[in-house]
Order: C-alpha cells, then structure tokens, then sequence
C-alpha cells in the first residue's frame, strides 16, 4: 500500500504546494488531495521526475512507486561499514505522467498538459 491511500502502481490525481520546511527539497509535494477528495491530514510524497515551483499549487497525475534505499544491518555489520543516514527502508516516491497545472510544469515531463 502507498502513502496515498492506494495500491503502488495505481493511477492518481495529487493536488498540493511544494513543501519547504525541514529537510526536502524541490521535489516534495505536500498533498493535500488525493482523487479530488481533501486528506484529513496534509503528507508529503517527493516526485520522481519533476522539479516543482515554489509557491504554487500543482496538480499532477501518475502513480505511486517505490525503492529499497540504505544499506541492511546484517551487510554493515558484516562488512564493518559505519552506520548510513538512511537507514535501510523502503521508500515511496511518486512518479508524475502528465501535469494539469501550473502549464509551465509540464514542460518537464512533454506535452501532456490537459
């Protein structure tokens, strides 16, 4: 299950700012709709492939996705690295398909702005 509420792999609307607060950078959305339904509480998903606007509310569509980031304990352990920043976890980004808004967003991606 995704961050959004849905399979990874399933297709969605996002809508939200771009987050700039603590550690993100101009990749990270903070949702605040899913679908066209409004999320009780605000979460924040990065974009795998778009580099958003500060300011700005975006609405995208694609799907969620997801990666193996870290290094597992039992290999620093074995292999005596130092500990990691990110610990060994699986990470959820958001891969964008097409831009509806800002147009100037869609540049990114191609000619999908509908």
């Amino acid at each position: 299950m995704g961050r959004l509420g849905a399979p990874l792999g399933t297709f969605l609307e996002i809508e939200g700012i771009r987050e700039t607060s603590g550690k993100v950078g101009d990749r990270t959305l903070r949702v605040d709709r899913v679908d066209g339904k409004d999320l009780a509480t605000p979460l924040w998903i990065d974009l795998e492939n778009i580099t958003l606007p500060k300011d700005e509310r975006c609405v995208v569509r694609g799907f969620e996705s997801g990666k193996w980031i870290g290094v597992p304990q039992d290999i620093e352990r074995r292999e005596q690295l130092p500990p990691r920043q990110a610990p060994w976890q699986f990470y959820k980004y958001f891969v964008v398909t097409s831009v509806k808004s800002p147009a100037a967003l869609a540049a990114q991606i191609g000619p999908k702005v509908q």
